[in-house]
């Protein structure tokens, strides 16, 4: 485990890793896979092409329920781009959710990539304006 940065500096961690916080929350983002999104998906232009499918996990080593409100998700950097979200009914997305003590949430997001592999970053904030947890990889 690695734990988090104080104040407002990123925690930088690899993929599969585990970054701790100090109340007892922990994040991971596994290693991306790639899903062929549905006839339905938008934007269209990836409509059944393959995405880059991102799952982070959240879990509760404390002792008292922690608030994780992430936003719209995480904030993917795909060969120095920014990824856009591809939306599909198939997949949850990052909602804001109590965290009980012992208790873990997985969601899982979508993000359009053309190129088979590449450099990753995945950002993910535990609330607005926090410091950012960033998983780095290849994709």
């Amino acid at each position: 485990m690695i734990p988090a940065e104080p104040g407002d500096a990123p925690t930088v961690a690899k993929l599969g890793q585990i970054i701790s916080y100090s109340d007892g929350l922990t994040v991971s983002v596994a290693a991306p896979a790639r899903h062929l999104v549905s006839s339905s998906a938008a934007p269209t232009q990836f409509r059944q092409t393959k995405a880059l499918l991102v799952t982070t996990t959240v879990t509760n080593t404390g002792q008292t329920p922690i608030t994780f409100s992430p936003g719209s998700g995480p904030t993917v950097t795909y060969n120095g781009q920014q990824a856009p979200n591809v939306f599909d009914s198939d997949f949850s997305s990052s909602s804001d959710t109590a965290v009980l003590p012992g208790k873990s949430f997985t969601y899982r997001n979508l993000y359009g990539v053309a190129d088979p592999a590449g450099d990753l970053q995945v950002q993910v904030t535990r609330e607005y304006g926090s410091s950012p947890a960033v998983f780095t990889g290849q994709g």
